[in-house]
C-alpha cells in the first residue's frame, strides 16, 4: 500500500508516524473539510482480530473522554482499509518539543497536570493506558492544551488488585514502564503513576524520549 491511500472520505495529507503494523497522518474529513488525525492499518482487508483490536481502541478512547484526552471520531472501512479518526486540534507530540531543550517552568506544570487529570479520569473509568510517554502526549503550542493520545494497548481493570499473571511479551516503552507491566507485582488502579512521573522528569531535563518496543 502507498504511503497516502486513497478514500472517498479522508485525505491523508501530512505522514506524522510510521509504525509496524499502522501509520499515522494529519488529513482532513472531504464532507466538511473538518482537520482530523487518521490512524490507518498498513494491511489492506485486515482480519478481524485487527478489526477487533481497533474497534477496542475506539470505544476506550470514547471511555475515557475528558477534556485531556484526544476525541475519538469513528471507525471507517474503506475499500478494506481500516482506520480510526480522532479529533486535530493542532498539536504536535512532547517529544518533539523536548528535544528542543527543558520546557519552561508554566509549560512542565501544565503538562503534568494535564497528565494527572488524564490518568485520573483514566483510573476512574477502570482504564489502563499502559504507555503513557512523550509520544503518546501532544501539546498544542498556541493554547497550551495537552492531551493524551493513542489506547492502542489500552486494557480495563478492575477496581481491585489482580493476582500476578507471568509476563510473555514486553508493551510499550521500556523507559517508561511500570513494575506491573514487567510482571514483578500484579495490576492495580496506580498503573501509569511511574510513567507520569518520567515523562514530568523528562520535561524538566530536556531529555528525548527512548524508542518504543511495538
Amino acid at each position: 500500500m502507498s504511503d497516502h491511500a486513497s478514500s472517498p472520505r479522508f485525505l491523508e495529507r501530512q505522514r506524522l508516524q510510521d509504525g509496524r503494523t499502522s501509520v499515522v497522518f494529519r488529513g482532513l474529513r472531504v464532507a466538511d473539510g473538518q482537520p482530523v488525525v487518521i490512524k490507518r492499518l498498513k494491511e489492506s482487508y485486515p482480519h478481524p482480530e485487527a478489526i477487533a483490536a481497533m474497534q477496542r481502541e475506539l470505544e476506550l478512547t470514547r471511555r475515557a473522554a475528558c477534556p485531556e484526552v484526544m476525541q475519538a471520531l469513528e471507525l471507517a472501512l474503506d475499500d478494506g482499509v481500516l482506520r480510526l479518526i480522532t479529533e486535530d486540534f493542532g498539536a504536535t507530540a512532547l517529544a518533539e518539543r523536548i528535544r528542543l531543550g527543558p520546557l519552561p517552568l508554566d509549560e512542565a506544570l501544565d503538562v503534568a497536570m494535564a497528565a494527572a487529570r488524564a490518568l485520573a479520569v483514566l483510573h476512574d473509568r477502570d482504564v489502563v493506558h499502559q504507555d503513557v510517554n512523550p509520544h503518546n502526549l501532544v501539546r498544542n503550542a498556541q493554547t497550551g492544551q495537552v492531551k493524551l493520545i493513542d489506547f492502542g494497548l489500552a486494557t480495563t481493570l478492575p477496581r481491585q488488585a489482580v493476582p500476578l499473571a507471568p509476563v510473555t511479551r514486553l508493551q510499550g516503552t521500556a523507559l517508561f514502564m511500570s513494575p506491573e507491566q514487567t510482571g514483578r507485582t500484579g495490576l492495580d488502579p496506580r498503573f501509569g503513576h511511574p510513567a507520569e512521573t518520567t515523562v514530568d522528569a523528562l520535561c524538566w531535563r530536556g531529555e528525548d524520549a527512548s524508542p518504543r518496543m511495538r
